[in-house]
């Protein structure tokens, strides 16, 4: 998650580098407000950890697919 602090450093330069940002499904853009208080496992983490266990193995390769293409096209 640090890919926006790249593109504001990068930003800032005269000549900034090419660079992109691929961001595995195993760690989901997750709705904060979803409530936390009150569950043993909040619900954030309870997405989270039903999005890994379910598609745990294709997480992985769609981010690879994409960053292939990504370099590809480079």
């Amino acid at each position: 998650m640090g890919d926006a602090a790249l593109g504001l450093a990068a930003s800032g330069l005269s000549n900034p580098p090419r660079w992109a940002a691929v961001r595995n499904m195993s760690d989901p853009q997750i709705n904060g407000d979803i409530p936390v208080v009150g569950y043993r496992l909040n619900a954030q983490t309870q997405w989270a950890v039903a999005y890994y266990t379910s598609y745990g193995y294709w997480t992985s390769v769609t981010g690879a697919l994409a960053a292939w293409g990504i370099v590809a096209s480079m």
